[in-house]
Formats: structure tokens, C-alpha cells, sequence
């Protein structure tokens, strides 16, 4: 393991690109939550009051949400990048030619995919609890894990994202189809096969919100509509899923993304 994750840093650690991404998430990811400090989103918005964005427990749900957007562009972006690009390129059958196995190859990816989710997991717990306790009024430990088990939610969220932009990475050939599908499909496509295709055809209900990048999201959606979570709009909608279902939801849709990578890969043609 240690010598593929090896290979992987010894080829992108000189791309400009990678640098980028990785500052990007790094810098801003513990920084956008500070936004919130700006006194034009708060004044006169009793549910926008600084300390809510900031105190233990809220200050996870914002941060998380910060995290959803973050991991999904700067994260997800550069694991497409970084296999699409050694296909497009022809290193990764270079790399095969020259010792590795197919499945050496698959695992060095999916190392790297875990290595993030790990960063971006780790980075979320540090500063979440920092923030929270130095901006709440009395700190416990306790009460800086009263949290739904957000840093669980977290990591399943990267991971999920993480793996379908393995899959989309694994399954176009070319670096920059591959990217534009990525974010077309998870800002684009699944809202309009949500909202103007499933919507009009099924019945509303929960099987809307069943969607991969959908169920992602609902494990750490904006704050303002959990106070809807399992409660139907005006329509007769399902806004959100519980935690639990967007949690089963995902983990059953990271199992299908790595099968369906795992299988491209091996009948792909070199």
C-alpha cells in the first residue's frame, strides 16, 4: 500500500494543478464558515445571528455544509483530473507495461481517494471543535459531540462524492469530458431528473431524494432546511432525507460506484 500511494505522490506532486486544488480546500474550507461575520448577513435575520454559525452545536452544520460544496468542486475535481488525465495521457498503461497489475493500479486510486476523504474528515473534526470552542459561552466535550454524528456523516459524504468522481474518472476517457460530466452532472442533470423528469412521473414521495449525489448532500444539507427533515412541503414533497436514509443511501450507492470502476477498469481496453 505504502509503495502505491508513493507512486501516486511521486507523479502529481509537481503538477500545478494539484497544488492548486489542494491549497483551495486547505485555505478555504476552515475559512468560509467566517463569511457568516459579515454584519450584511446577519443584521436583522434572528436565524442569522453570528453565534449560531459559530457555537457548539450549530457551528458543525455549517462548517459541514461549507465542506459539502468544498469537498465536491476542489476534491472531487482533482480525483477526476488526476485519473483521467494518466488515461488520456497513456501513464497509466505505461505504468502497467511496466510492472503493475491492473489492480495495483485501481488500488493506488482508491488509496488516494481515501487518503482525501481522510484529510478532509480530519481537517472538518479539527476545525469544527476548535471554532465551536472558542466561540460557545461554556464548552464541554460533551456538548461539542451533541452533534448526530456529524463527523461520521462527513466522511461518508466525502467518500461518496469522492468515489463517483472515481467512477466518472475511470469510465471517460478524456481529462476534460470527464471533469465537464462530473459537474454537470452533480450541479445540472440530477436536479433536472429529480425536478423535471422523476417529479412529474412518480408519485411525491421519499424516491426523489434517492438520488447518489442527492442522498451525499442530505448528510450535511443546509442548516435552514433540517428544521423540515421528514416533514412534506406544500406540494406533499419529502425536502430532505433523515440522516439515516441519506446514510444507507450513500453507503449502498459507494458500494455500486467502486463495483462499477472496478469492473470499467479490468474490460477496458489498454
Amino acid at each position: 500500500m505504502i509503495k502505491l500511494i508513493n507512486l501516486e505522490w511521486m507523479k502529481f506532486r509537481k503538477n500545478s494543478v494539484v497544488q492548486m486544488l489542494l491549497w483551495i480546500f486547505i485555505i478555504f474550507f476552515p475559512t468560509l464558515i467566517f463569511v457568516g461575520k459579515e454584519e450584511s448577513l446577519t443584521a436583522n435575520n434572528p436565524l442569522l445571528k453570528s453565534g449560531v454559525f459559530f457555537n457548539f452545536p450549530t457551528v458543525w452544520d455549517w462548517l459541514g455544509y461549507d465542506g459539502n460544496w468544498m469537498v465536491f468542486f476542489a476534491l472531487g475535481f482533482l480525483v477526476v483530473y488526476t485519473i483521467s488525465i494518466e488515461i488520456s495521457y497513456k501513464t497509466m498503461r505505461q505504468n502497467i507495461i511496466t510492472g503493475l497489475t491492473r489492480t495495483e493500479f485501481f488500488l493506488a486510486k482508491l488509496y488516494i481517494v481515501l487518503i482525501f476523504v481522510l484529510i478532509a474528515t480530519v481537517l472538518y473534526a479539527i476545525t469544527g471543535f476548535t471554532i465551536g470552542w472558542f466561540h460557545s459561552a461554556d464548552p464541554s466535550f460533551a456538548e461539542a459531540m451533541d452533534n448526530d454524528w456529524a463527523i461520521p456523516r462527513f466522511a461518508l459524504m466525502s467518500l461518496t462524492y469522492l468515489l463517483f468522481a472515481m467512477f466518472i474518472g475511470f469510465a471517460i476517457k478524456n481529462s476534460g469530458l470527464a471533469v465537464l460530466t462530473y459537474l454537470s452532472y452533480g450541479i445540472l442533470l440530477e436536479p433536472m431528473i429529480r425536478w423535471l423528469g422523476h417529479a412529474q412521473i412518480v408519485e411525491e414521495g421519499i424516491s426523489k431524494n434517492l438520488y447518489p449525489m442527492n442522498a451525499a448532500e442530505d448528510l450535511m444539507p443546509m442548516p435552514f432546511y433540517q428544521i423540515t427533515q421528514n416533514m412534506p412541503n406544500s406540494d406533499g414533497a419529502i425536502l430532505l432525507l433523515s440522516y439515516k436514509e441519506a446514510a444507507v443511501t450513500s453507503g449502498v450507492y459507494c458500494v455500486i460506484f467502486l463495483g462499477l470502476t472496478y469492473y470499467i477498469f479490468l474490460k477496458r481496453d489498454m
